[in-house]
């Protein structure tokens, strides 16, 4: 059984051919190290070629904060508080939150737009606007234009900023958005403050109206009433009161005829003459009604010496363009030159050995 036993052949350790060396990678990229160069020389000349025919974008900013509360006095008069409450005072984060919120919206800055295309300014309008895309597109990449930061702590303060082509037109623009944000949103707080002051007085009015109708109305009662007491007292020849004051039961009113002619006459007399002077004097309420009315309308604001917010930092003409942003662009074209050089050296590499084992 020995004898019949083969000896075992020892087969070579022998690499496999789809096997990677890194060394052998490395001497390929030594060897085609022209490749790697030309390369990064050809990216570049393409970013440098990118950059001289790109046009620069200039951005500037404006910030806005929050006023002090002397410049909301004229909203906030004790009187004014004192007759409409708080319904159009505010405080100075209110204030601000309204220009927040107007400087976000969608329709003012689509206002503010088509303004400028109106204007009369052909070079801004080359740079805003273009006719081979709708309206709406137009107004899409103006928008995108014009970016907004808001305060990450207790300080309040609202940054704008605009990009355009043009550095001394991009600060023209902010500066005009900026006036035109605020005047926008003046005018609707004036308005608003107006509409709020004239719903007061037509409640009021309408109020006093209807004290007035119903104070005739228990007046012409009474008179029928005293009429009819008075005609009962003649007829009886009542003239003067059958009871005294001490002898009358709170819950048993005597009937008027009771008070006689002459004291229910006197009565009549009396509510007739109210007619000739201000009878709503007699009215309970009316008085006080009539004075905060009257002092609503006698009170002033002086819009000129209200701020919502304050402008910090005006839009300046930029000094630097931010885009192109040249030097990350230049990083990027030798990073990406290197490493399309090296495959581009190591492809090369192969193939030469390809050819070489083809040879053989």
């Amino acid at each position: 059984m020995i004898s019949s036993m083969k000896p075992r052949t020892q087969e070579p350790d022998v690499r496999d051919s789809d096997e990677i060396d890194l060394f052998d990678l490395i001497d390929d990229i030594k060897a085609k190290w022209y490749w790697v160069i030309g390369t990064v020389i050809v990216a570049i000349v393409l970013a440098l070629g990118y950059l001289l025919k790109a046009s620069p974008v200039y951005e500037t900013e404006v910030v806005y904060k929050s006023v002090m509360p002397a410049d909301l006095l004229q909203l906030n008069q004790p009187r004014l508080k004192d007759i409409l409450g708080n319904n159009i005072a505010l405080s100075p984060e209110a204030a601000f939150q309204l220009v927040r919120t107007k400087a976000m919206a969608g329709s003012v800055i689509r206002s503010f737009y088509r303004e400028l295309i109106n204007s009369d300014n052909e070079q801004l309008k080359a740079l805003i606007y273009n006719p081979d895309i709708s309206e709406e597109q137009n107004y899409s990449l103006f928008a995108e234009r014009l970016k907004y930061s808001d305060s990450k702590d207790s300080d309040l303060f609202l940054k704008l900023s605009f990009q355009l082509e043009d550095q001394v037109l991009s600060a023209e623009v902010l500066n005009r958005f900026s006036e035109y944000l605020l005047q926008r949103n003046r005018e609707e707080v004036i308005h608003s403050v107006e509409l709020t002051i004239d719903a007061q007085l037509d409640e009021w009015e309408l109020k006093a109206e209807q004290m007035r109708t119903a104070y005739q109305a228990d007046k012409q009662r009474r008179l029928l009433q005293l009429q009819e007491a008075v005609a009962i007292a003649r007829t009886i020849n009542q003239q003067k009161p059958l009871y005294s004051g001490e002898r009358v039961l709170v819950s048993n009113a005597p009937p008027l005829y009771m008070m006689g002619a002459k004291a229910l006459s006197a009565e009549v007399a009396e509510l007739r003459a109210r007619s000739e002077g201000n009878e709503d004097l007699y009215i309970n309420g009316l008085p006080e009604l009539l004075w905060k009315s009257d002092t609503l309308k006698s009170t002033q604001i002086k819009w000129d010496q209200v701020r919502f917010a304050e402008v910090d930092q005006p839009a300046i003409v930029p000094l630097r363009a931010v885009k192109p942003r040249k030097t990350l662009i230049l990083a990027l074209a030798i990073v990406a030159g290197g490493m399309a050089g090296i495959l581009f050296a190591l492809l090369a590499a192969a193939q030469q050995r390809r050819r070489y084992n083809q040879s053989l």
